[in-house]
């Protein structure tokens, strides 16, 4: 059982990890090119590591040494998820033209006049779905993003 040096919270087993806060419990070895955490410190510097998404104070060490396209020749970059992002976009505005030509062609032919409350109601809900159904692609993508990053700060 251990002590976190920043929360004070106890910690059960071998965690490398504070549960409570995310601060490290163990020194890990810095990758190379990446600042060194001053001794006696219980985060490390801002220049070597970046905060991940919404879910606290978990950092991940940024990797100097390697090169975009070098990455994405050996397949450690995902080119699926900039296509994702994409299709989402054209599909949008695909469905954001779609529904305009609809408003359009309904209100010059004298239709009535909750035709194109529809159709407005019709975009939001287009949009929502668009973006859920692509979404669920993503969650694949952001999984293996976030296991390649422990398995990087662990040092493989």
């Amino acid at each position: 059982m251990s002590t976190c040096p920043n929360c004070g919270a106890e910690s059960t087993g071998d965690s490398a990890f504070c549960t409570s806060c995310g601060a490290p419990l163990k020194t890990l070895a810095a990758a190379p090119g990446a600042a060194p955490v001053a001794p006696g410190t219980t985060q490390p510097p801002a220049s070597a590591y970046a905060p991940v998404g919404q879910q606290g104070p978990v950092y991940v060490q940024h990797s100097t040494g390697s090169s975009g396209f070098a990455d994405f020749v050996t397949f450690r970059r995902m080119v699926s998820p900039i296509l994702i992002q994409i299709a989402f976009w054209v599909l949008e505005i695909g469905s954001l033209v779609l529904h305009i030509g609809i408003i359009v062609g309904a209100s010059s032919e004298g239709s009535p006049g909750w035709i194109p409350l529809v159709m407005i109601f019709s975009l939001l809900v287009w949009a929502l779905l668009i973006r859920v159904w692509l979404e669920s692609f993503m969650v694949f993508f952001m999984i293996n993003s976030n296991i390649v990053r422990i398995r990087r700060r662990l040092g493989d």
